[in-house]
């Protein structure tokens, strides 16, 4: 409500073929008030738009219609705060505050209520931009229809220390960067780069893209549909604080000893004098680890996602190690060989593609130069002296002998000498230069929320996963040029996979009980309060009983907290989604926002009493299914309520919205599935085999929302969603430990389950455009799939196989496939 008005918070009673139906209003002081409630007496706050020829039944002046959340009522006529509201939260959040609300005042949703506040994004759940809530309440749904939300009373709580992430963040310290490592160990500390400063600039960022009204990706400025051909880069989620793989080892597997690296490897061993002699490295004054920039160095690894084709990389991360302070920098921060751009491109070229253009005579054909970050460092003349030193040196006649290539010098740079790695820098700070050099060099990035912990509290607390996208967007938002370069090139995927920890669209998902060492420490605790106290009371020492009951009551609120936190898994879907997409759009509306299916695939373990049944087939990260009778036959968990109305008050369009008439504007949402077979998910191997029976589960759960065919619980019609295919992969069976080679082994039904998924989405894309995707994974330590790069040691070798099939079956297109004939990229010529 604006500011200056007088809340008056009414019960009404209308009727409709003899039943009792409630209504609730928030009355603007010429309403018509009937009868007015007393303090303390039931009531309901305004959430849909009243009837005219209602009567209404108020709160008192000075009182407002809001619930408490320790008290098993429903709302009550409740005494507003002394000495007036205040916004202060509000609009630290919101920036500026449109309206300063009441409590009990509808702030988000949809519903009539909406519309009468005159809003014109009715359709997202969450709250309503710029519609602040007073300080001590929050904008949260109702327990009853999660698509209408008010303000409530906030209970007395805090996140755990550490999970809320800073805003804003610590700046960067001076020196957060290095350009040398000595031989000692010593940095040589200089101020970090932008992630801009390099010969590409900004002349490769890719069109801002949008959810079209036809459920793909198009551009904003041209309305041209937009494929994302992506690649999961994980890392950020394991506490290691970068993207995995940097560590890679030299070609003996070997460098975390001492024995150097093979004299006889690609690259020079680790201790370098064999190669290039005492006064080689008295020259250089650094520390080589062997390392090479094709599969150490950040701006390399991008340099060969981008030869491949990729033009889009997702990027699994969790919110508290975003919060952390970086680690001492590793071996990746290090001198390491300068490989040249060539080599790079050599090395990402398909061998079978060279050969058989070798066969015909074939020539060398031009690739994409390499246009990201400088190596070795530029000088600079305010970087410290060793800065300036040299960084090759000649290789020694005996070592150059029977060598390839004939290189007559070992070439070095700094690895990584521009990523954020000094003391006391916070991680996002290197995180977010990540994903500005990503789309820099052309990539759409999406950020994904997905911890590993479990409990996870930003799963079971929708207020902390919102404040924490809210800061994360707050944070990238701030960037210079985020308007012009990041806006509609970064999407937000918000939560990973939520049914590891037995999520639900439409309920809790509770666990039984504490964790056994915590309630019994807390029992404890409280034991030994009550026996302190018990025998001061019998000295008749005041002090000591005081100081004993404060003792137990704080043992039993401990108590009471860490029950509170351990039986709470997962909040309702909707709502955890809702909050978490409100947040995002509060910052920014045009952000896409990715959501991932829950709550209709096999629960086990500890969760699988959340889920009465499941969808056969269904892995984590899908289930979107809302037909009534796939519902009713498998007891699986609505989503409706994120598409469609549901719900007495809910007049107006749910979460997304999906509701017809189709001409009403997209939402900036896509559904995001994850998609595996059974040698994934540990379904029944043979369930693959019908694949009818897989094209229908796909069918269900996306395909006919993404084409606007599919229908909510109660017969709906929802509007055409948006699609990305969030994870998809298959069983690789080949070893990969150490072997330097293509070691992919793909199963006959494995193969048969990839052209299954291909040609279901291109039968799709007639209907709609491209089909958006992201392979899982990049990273050679992913245990089931493995990765594109291999083996586990090295992360040197492309694993042509998986991106053979890519090619020919999933629309993919390196480098090479613009100079050659189109059979050679084109229905699976190059992976049969």
């Amino acid at each position: 409500m604006p500011r200056g008005g007088v809340l008056i918070t009414a019960l009404l009673l209308t009727t409709c073929c003899g039943v009792a139906q409630a209504w609730f209003g928030d009355f603007l002081p010429h309403a018509k008030c009937d009868a007015t409630l007393a303090p303390g007496a039931p009531c309901l706050p305004r959430q849909a738009q009243e009837p005219s020829n209602a009567r209404s039944s108020c709160c008192p002046a000075g009182y407002a219609c809001w619930g408490d959340p320790a008290s098993n009522l429903g709302p009550t006529c409740r005494q507003l705060p002394k000495g007036g509201l205040i916004y202060k939260k509000g609009i630290a959040w919101h920036g500026t505050c449109k309206a300063e609300l009441q409590p009990g005042s509808q702030c988000g949703g949809g519903g009539g209520g909406c519309a009468a506040q005159g809003q014109g994004q009715c359709g997202n759940v969450g709250p309503w931009p710029g519609w602040c809530c007073p300080d001590g309440w929050g904008c949260e749904p109702s327990s009853f229809d999660f698509r209408i939300w008010t303000c409530v009373r906030l209970a007395a709580r805090a996140p755990p220390p550490g999970e809320l992430l800073q805003w804003p963040p610590r700046p960067v310290p001076r020196g957060a960067c290095s350009c040398r490592v000595a031989v000692n160990g010593s940095r040589s500390g200089m101020d970090c780069p932008s992630p801009w400063d390099h010969p590409a600039g900004a002349s490769q960022v890719p069109t801002p893209i949008r959810v079209g009204a036809r459920g793909v990706f198009v551009s904003t400025e041209s309305g041209a549909p937009v494929a994302l051909r992506g690649v999961n880069w994980f890392g950020w989620e394991l506490g290691s604080h970068n993207v995995d793989g940097l560590y890679a080892y030299c070609d003996d597997n070997n460098t975390d000893h001492e024995p150097p690296c093979r004299m006889d490897g690609e690259i020079p061993p680790h201790t370098p004098r064999p190669a290039i002699g005492k006064k080689g490295v008295e020259a250089l004054d650094t520390k080589f680890w062997g390392k090479r920039t094709m599969t150490n160095d950040f701006a390399g690894v991008v340099y060969r996602m981008k030869l491949l084709g990729f033009n889009a990389v997702r990027l699994p991360f969790s919110f508290k190690d975003l919060n952390k302070d970086l680690p001492a920098p590793g071996s990746e921060f290090g001198a390491c060989m300068r490989d040249d751009p060539s080599t790079i491109v050599e090395r990402t070229t398909d061998p079978r593609l060279v050969t058989r253009l070798a066969n015909r005579g074939g020539a060398r054909f031009p690739a994409p130069p390499y246009t990201g970050m400088q190596h070795p460092p530029p000088r600079n003349a305010s970087w410290p002296a060793a800065c300036g030193l040299p960084w090759e040196a000649p290789l020694l006649r005996r070592f150059r002998r029977g060598r390839e290539g004939g290189d007559d010098a070992l070439r070095l740079t700094q690895c990584n000498w521009y990523l954020p790695h000094g003391e006391g820098v916070a991680a996002i700070h290197r995180f977010l230069w990540q994903v500005q050099y990503l789309v820099s060099q052309g990539f759409y990035v999406v950020l994904a929320f997905a911890s590993t912990r479990d409990p996870e509290p930003n799963v079971s607390d929708p207020a902390l996963l919102a404040a924490n996208w809210h800061a994360l967007l707050r944070a990238l938002a701030s960037l210079p040029n985020y308007s012009s370069r990041l806006r509609g090139r970064v999407l937000a995927d918000l939560a990973n996979e939520p049914s590891r920890w037995g999520c639900q669209w439409d309920r809790v998902c509770p666990v039984p009980q504490p964790v056994p060492d915590a309630a019994t420490a807390a029992a404890a605790a409280i034991a030994a309060a009550k026996v302190a106290a018990a025998a001061a009371d019998a000295a008749d020492a005041a002090g000591a009983v005081a100081a004993a009951e404060e003792a137990q009551a704080a043992a039993e609120a401990a108590a009471a907290a860490a029950k509170a936190f351990h039986t709470l898994s997962c909040a309702p879907g909707v709502w955890l989604l809702a909050a978490a997409a409100g947040a995002v759009h509060s910052v920014d509306p045009s952000v896409p926002v990715l959501i991932e299916g829950m709550g209709q695939d096999l629960q086990r373990d500890k969760y699988s009493h959340c889920a009465a049944s499941h969808y056969p087939g269904n892995n984590w990260g899908d289930g979107f299914i809302t037909d009534a009778a796939t519902l009713s036959a498998y007891g699986i968990s609505d989503p409706s309520g994120m598409f469609a109305t549901t719900g007495a008050a809910a007049s107006g369009p749910g979460f997304m919205p999906l509701v017809a008439p189709q001409a009403a504007p997209p939402t900036q949402i896509a559904l995001a599935p994850h998609v595996y077979p059974a040698s994934i998910t540990g379904a029944p191997a043979k369930s693959d085999d019908d694949q009818s029976a897989v094209a229908m589960r796909w069918d269900l759960s996306w395909g006919m929302k993404h084409l606007g065919s599919a229908r909510g619980s109660r017969g709906e019609a929802l509007r055409a969603s948006g699609l990305i295919i969030g994870e998809f992969g298959v069983k690789d069976r080949g070893n990969n430990t150490d072997r330097n080679a293509d070691t992919t082994r793909y199963t006959r039904r494995d193969r048969a389950w990839l052209k299954l998924l291909s040609d279901h989405l291109k039968d799709l894309e007639p209907m709609s455009g491209p089909i958006s995707w992201l392979w899982w994974s990049w990273n050679a330590n992913s245990g089931d799939t493995r990765g594109l790069v291999g083996p586990q040691t090295t992360w040197r070798e492309v694993q042509w196989t998986k991106v053979r099939v890519l090619v020919g079956s999933f629309g993919l297109r390196p480098w090479y496939c613009s100079q050659v004939e189109a059979r050679y990229c084109i229905d699976n010529v190059m992976w049969r």
